[in-house]
């Protein structure tokens, strides 16, 4: 599949850095299409009005302090975890306050079928509220964005599927019980942030953990727990995410790229990368031209 850049202006022009997928507008169906979606770390001075908005938008706070105020005029302050929603052609105003690093998810929709998914979820054009349950709802928005690495007929059908999840799983945490986030838990936060902030520049994990005030053994038992997978594969996978859209979507050098995702050395890079998506970068990066 051949993913496309997001249409001009859909990108809010303060954004420090992100990851999107954005499928090919051609193959959407008339049902629940996904429009997009992505991480983003926005500059301080972050802020968007959306006066009118085509699509169905989720976002969801990673980290820092937002204040958003909806239609109805009232201003919410939210932090990691906040949820809000807005619809088409509902207004929505976002801005960055307060402590940093601000970092958001969102997830646009477009389709007839969407009002019933938001009605199975629970979920109305309006609301904002927080939950204690962002680290799974995160985990299930990193598998979404890692599509844009997969090619095949069977990606789009995916994508559809895990957006459903992500809007079911909020709803379903909204409906949680309210339960404390544990030391455990905040301590993967804190470990995943500073990967997701310093992946290029790192030299390994026991650096990432010296500076997350942890051991090494922890830093990785943290990520087995709450990731998933082993904290040097989720590190290795934030930088071919970045290579795979450097390719895509610059003229650097093979090296150049390599050197700009935190790889030493190109060969270990290219291996790494053909591994992960089953072409060498350069074949990477002719298909998807």
């Amino acid at each position: 599949m051949n993913f496309e850049k997001p249409p001009e202006g859909f990108l809010a022009s303060r954004i420090q850095k992100g990851r999107y997928v954005f499928p090919p507008r051609k193959s959407r169906s008339p049902e629940v299409t996904l429009i997009g979606a992505g991480w983003e770390e926005c500059l301080p001075d972050f802020r968007i009005d959306r006066t009118s908005f085509r699509y169905w938008a989720l976002e969801m706070i990673d980290s820092g302090e937002w204040l958003v105020r909806t239609q109805t005029g009232i201003s919410h302050r939210l932090k990691s975890g906040g949820v809000f929603l807005y619809g088409p052609e509902s207004q929505c105003a976002v801005q960055a306050v307060g402590n940093g690093p601000h970092r958001k998810y969102f997830l646009d929709i477009h389709g007839k079928g969407c009002a019933d998914l938001l009605r199975d979820a629970g979920l109305n054009e309006g609301m904002v509220f927080s939950m204690a349950g962002q680290v799974s709802i995160s985990a299930l928005f990193e598998q979404l964005i890692a599509c844009s690495n997969l090619t095949g007929c069977c990606t789009e059908p995916l994508m559809v599927l895990l957006a459903r999840c992500i809007y079911l799983r909020v709803g379903a945490e909204r409906m949680a019980p309210a339960r404390s986030v544990s030391p455990s838990s905040s301590a993967f936060e804190r470990c995943r942030s500073y990967l997701e902030t310093h992946y290029t520049t790192l030299d390994g994990i026991a650096e990432a953990a010296r500076a997350c005030h942890v051991s090494p053994e922890h830093f990785s038992r943290l990520f087995s727990k709450f990731a998933g997978t082993s904290a040097e594969r989720f590190l290795k996978k934030l930088r071919l995410n970045q290579a795979s859209r450097l390719l895509q979507q610059s003229s650097s050098s093979i090296k150049e790229i390599a050197l700009q995702t935190g790889f030493k050395d190109p060969y270990h890079f290219s291996k790494a990368f053909k591994a992960a998506h089953g072409v060498s970068p350069l074949r990477f990066r002719v298909q998807s031209v």
